[in-house]
């Protein structure tokens, strides 16, 4: 019989061996412990036994004396038990056991972990923060004894990872199992307890809070199933992956499993480490702590209190107080190292408070069929046990601004409960709503407490980028963490995916027509979300530029591919490299590579894409950034037609305004109660078609957008803009994931021109307005009568501007044309797609030149007022136009006249941006065309009062309304003119190139604009009817004209 080591009544502590296969014997065996003596094994590795041979055999030692312990050893299997321990009350903390299955002829089975009973006296022993995995059995619970197992994991039993008895041998039962915050992955838990029952029906067992078979819940509580999510058991890491169902079920908040802290643990009112209030209460756990002490302020050490013991401190002086906490494990041992020690700083005063942010839901789902998503809220609690006023507290997301929204007089909440700031009544019980919405792209906000006359802030958040349906709520140890909208409940955390489930899809390197500064696309492949908090994006090599960083708590939903781009209120710039070589690379927030994408010869107008995933194949193609269409390659619905500057059909509450068809493509009928349209990607239920009746095959749909009108069942509520705007048509039909199932995004638009869907390719074309008719594709013209028309470079007020005509007779295409005062620098303003110009009144194009700052549609460089030069590029970068010009005159605008292509002559003060050119060579405010029109002289001031046909209308009045001063017949009015309860019908003739504006007053001082008729190219008689709400009190109506 051989063993490395055997001890007697001896005290012994062996750490950092190694023990090789055995063939003959066990390696190490031992009886009883000296009363103040210690026997322990750390951190070894024990080779294989053979035969009917335990690894270790120890008997005895028994609680409140000392016992054996087993501490962070790796057993590596054998044909008999790992640990007999037979009449021992043994301590078994971070040990790894596997690969122990029966191999000899003996009656016994395998197991290990195995107890038993010495003389009467049995064993009584603590798992704690072990890993079991591919043994017949993994405990042996007989012969009286009992066991206690925290934070385990079982992994891979052949027949029980729990044996109540040797069913040959006919061992004796236990007493009593009890088991928390354990991880069984596979369905063989408890062996043989049934035939165990029958010897001892009162066997005790519980298990509680942890993973495990749907088939064994019913012996505890708080227990969940589900594959546990390990991130490498073949390699032998069993850590939990961050979508882990095991994640924070256990007391505390611990996950369960073996991979916890070890030591003492606190939670309570405590919020990582410090504590505010008049009162602290602290639970006291950990993984295998039974018992706890405190010190308050560096005093002595409390009397032991047992971890079911809630400590509570309310007597204390005002002031920052200091608490400290050391835990007493299940093998008696007190962890007084300084690491072992937990800590609290808590401040105790009159002006602290115990009311503290706990949930925020910033990203809501206004189409969601659960009310509680559709809006956002803040949720609060009071840590107290008291009841606390609400009066002194205000939530700001700005911290200079601390009484954004203030609590009303006399507001309560009672003690230990949550209450919610929302809004409207669904969140809150007591009507509390913010003034202020919460930014879905991130921001702060901040809890302020009054005290005299300031604002303390007593807590705090700043998050970043969130996702629809989802909140940020503190879990059990004051950290925020995503999960889901609980308001008035207590959070639920969420299951989170892995970082290598996410990839760089698309990423163009350097601006272009559509993204100035260029744009990133990240896609997250995992079925849960994603933290990217801290994320970076960089260059490399990194000389060639500064990467980025994404906000803390920011993140992306399952499956969900989103775009970076400059200014978009994530980030402020992207990393961009106008190099021939190079790469991008994605790290998270602990600096590891999740991707790496190379990128060689970049080409203007396309980006680098992957097919499928982050190895797949890298394309240099056009442009699909990700906000843009999702499955659509056979749309069932498509928008059909798009007015953005309606000059011709009258909705049926009497307005031009724009307006969009819908077509069924497919070959059934379709509910368009879950299909939307908006204008904004970041709200894509901005308006919901609930109301409307099936779309049938082939059916075209005509919906209104109005932004001046209230949305209702015709009207969106919303408008385009005629200047460059964007439409997306979006299927809700999975509340959380919008898609985007058609859309466009436009430049200029003319008037007399809609956007159409050519019958035979379905891309876009300028069309003639056909609403409630087949589409009619526009003819086009040439871009040869392009010109520079009038600029403005030294205005009396405002900015600069510069304006373009087209003097040819079918509208022209303007994708990819540019402008600029540097012929070095050609793309300083390029149009976007979908850029037309018109013919006539409609042929003009006038941009503001503001410079540095120039938003979207806004040209990125200043007209100097001494002199410089304006050029005109088609898409080629060759120069259609080009003007040079001196010093200006302020106020005073320079451009062409009619039969001057090439000369440049000041035009009338303050120019005509948008109209023909017009001179006034004598100054009397009538243009020279005008005045020569109607037989006057244009070197001879004319007098403003003059009424030449005697009509009432002097003849500036006749110039401004585009009447004929020479025909009394022919003047401004309405006709027509009827008064109705709620509104009013009139009439009047509109004269082409005159804008239109209705107004009322009920005083005659005072007017408001009721109506606005903008420049039509043909003259028409208009009729409408306008209603007004009856508070309104109009009396008077004007209609005027310029």
């Amino acid at each position: 019989y051989r063993s490395f080591l055997r001890t007697d009544g001896s005290s012994l502590h062996l750490k950092d061996s190694e023990f090789p296969d055995v063939t003959n014997g066990e390696p190490i065996s031992g009886y009883g412990i000296p009363e103040a003596g210690y026997w322990i094994v750390e951190n070894c590795v024990f080779g294989k036994t053979t035969g009917y041979a335990d690894v270790i055999d120890f008997t005895g030692g028994k609680l409140p004396g000392p016992v054996p312990q087993f501490l962070y050893n790796r057993f590596l299997g054998g044909s008999d038990d790992g640990l007999d321990l037979d009449g021992a009350d043994a301590y078994i903390e971070g040990n790894w056991f596997s690969n122990f299955h029966k191999a000899n002829g003996s009656d016994s089975e395998s197991h290990a972990v195995a107890t038993g009973v010495y003389n009467g006296v049995s064993s009584n022993i603590s798992l704690i923060r072990n890993v079991f995995l591919n043994n017949d059995h993994d405990l042996l619970l007989k012969e009286w004894s009992s066991a206690y197992a925290a934070h385990n994991t079982f992994v891979g039993s052949r027949l029980g990872s729990v044996s109540f008895m040797e069913l040959v041998r006919r061992t004796q039962p236990p007493v009593s199992l009890e088991m928390e915050g354990n991880i069984f992955q596979d369905t063989k838990v408890l062996h043989a307890l049934s035939d165990a029952l029958v010897l001892n029906p009162k066997i005790s067992v519980r298990i509680d809070s942890s993973l495990m078979p749907e088939m064994w819940h019913a012996y505890g509580s708080g227990n969940v199933s589900g594959d546990p999510a390990f991130v490498d058991l073949v390699g032998g890491d069993v850590q939990l992956k961050a979508h882990s169902p095991a994640i924070g079920i256990a007391s505390l908040g611990f996950d369960a499993g073996a991979e916890v802290p070890s030591g003492v643990a606190i939670g309570g009112n405590q919020v990582k480490g410090v504590a505010v209030g008049r009162q602290l209460d602290i639970q006291v756990g950990g993984a295998g702590i039974h018992s706890y002490r405190y010190r308050l302020d560096y005093g002595d050490w409390s009397a032991t209190m047992s971890v079911a013991q809630t400590l509570r401190l309310d007597e204390m002086g005002d002031g920052w107080h200091h608490v400290e906490f050391m835990g007493q494990n299940r093998a008696g041992n007190w962890l007084d190292l300084p690491e072992q020690i937990r800590k609290v700083d808590w401040l105790r005063s009159n002006e602290t408070t115990p009311i503290r942010f706990s949930e925020v839901f910033a990203h809501s789902v206004p189409w969601h069929d659960d009310a509680i998503m559709r809006s956002e809220f803040v949720e609060l609690v009071n840590l107290e046990s008291v009841r606390i006023v609400l009066d002194d507290y205000s939530i700001s997301d700005d911290a200079r601004n601390p009484s954004k929204f203030q609590f009303s007089p006399q507001s309560l909440v009672e003690a230990r409960q949550r209450f919610v700031v929302g809004a409207g009544s669904v969140h809150s019980d007591q009507g509390f709503e913010l003034p202020f919405g919460l930014d879905n792209k991130g921001e702060g906000l901040y809890l302020f407490k009054r005290v005299g006359d300031v604002h303390q802030l007593v807590d705090h958040l700043v998050y970043g980028r969130q996702i629809p349906g989802w909140s940020l709520g503190r879990d059990p140890q004051g950290a925020w963490r995503l999960g889901a909208p609980t308001p008035g409940f207590g959070n639920q955390i969420a299951r989170m995916g892995e970082t290598e489930t996410a990839w760089v899809s698309e990423w163009a390197t350097s601006g272009d027509s559509n993204h100035d500064n260029g744009f990133i696309e990240l896609s997250n492949e995992s079925d849960y979300p994603l933290d990217i908090s801290q994320w970076s994006l960089q260059l490399t090599p990194k000389f060639l530029g500064a990467g980025i960083s994404i906000p803390r708590l920011s993140f992306m939903a399952p499956h969900e591919t989103f775009l970076l781009k400059p200014h978009d209120g994530l980030v402020e710039s992207l990393p961009v490299s106008q190099r021939e070589v190079g790469g991008l690379m994605l790290s998270d927030g602990e600096g590891r590579v999740l991707d790496h994408m190379a990128f060689f010869n970049p080409v203007p107008d396309t980006s680098f894409q992957r097919e499928g995933a982050p190895a797949g194949y890298l394309w240099q193609r056009s442009q699909t950034p990700s906000f843009i269409l999702q499955n659509t390659i056979f749309p069932e619905i498509v928008i059909y037609e798009v007015m953005a500057d309606n000059r011709d059909t009258m909705s049926p509450w009497s307005t031009f305004c724009d307006w969009v068809e819908l077509r069924n493509e497919g070959q059934t009928a379709i509910d368009l109660s879950h299909w939307a349209l908006t204008d904004n990607p970041e709200n894509p239920s901005k308006f919901v078609l609930n109301g409307h009746e099936d779309l049938l095959p082939g059916e075209v749909r005509l919906v209104w957008l109005d932004g001046n009108a209230p949305p209702h069942r015709w009207n969106a509520g919303f408008g385009l803009k005629a200047r460059g705007d964007q439409l997306w048509l979006v299927d809700l039909t999975d509340a959380l994931k919008p898609r985007f199932a058609d859309g466009l995004v436009f430049g200029w638009q003319t008037p007399d021109g809609s956007l159409i869907r050519h019958s035979e390719n379905q891309q876009w074309h300028l069309g003639r307005p056909t609403p409630g008719t087949p589409n009619e594709l526009h003819r086009m013209g040439s871009v040869d009568a392009l010109r520079i028309n009038e600029w403005m470079a030294k205005p009396e007020q405002g900015e600069d501007w510069l304006e373009l005509v087209h003097t040819g007779q079918e509208p022209v295409r303007m994708d990819g044309f540019m402008l600029s005062d540097d012929p070095q620098i050609r793309n300083s303003f390029t149009f976007p797609p979908l850029s037309f110009m018109g013919t006539g009144l409609f042929g003009f194009w006038v941009g503001e030149a503001l410079g540095q700052g120039a938003e979207e549609f806004q040209l990125p460089f200043k007209l100097s007022g001494d002199s410089d030069s304006i050029f005109l590029f088609d898409p080629s970068g060759d120069i259609v136009d080009r003007v040079d010009y001196g010093a200006q005159t302020r106020g005073v605008s320079m451009g062409r006249v009619a039969g001057m292509l090439d000369g440049m002559v000041p035009l009338a003060e303050g120019g005509t941006p948008g109209k023909r050119n017009r001179q006034d060579t004598d100054g009397d405010g009538f243009s020279d065309e005008w005045e020569i029109t109607f037989g006057m002289d244009p070197f001879m001031p004319e007098a403003f009062v003059q009424d030449t046909d005697g009509d009432g209308m002097t003849n500036k009045d006749e110039f401004n309304a585009g009447t004929n001063p020479l025909d009394p017949s022919d003047r401004l009015e309405m006709h027509s003119l009827s008064f109705h309860a709620y509104g009013i019908s009139f009439g009047f003739q509109v004269k082409s190139a005159q804008s239109y504006r209705l107004e009322g007053s009920s005083d005659l001082r005072e007017w408001q604009s009721l109506w606005d008729v903008k420049p039509m190219k043909t003259q028409r008689t208009v009729h409408a009817t306008l209603e007004f709400p009856e508070t309104a009190l109009i009396r008077y109506f004007r209609l005027t004209t310029e």
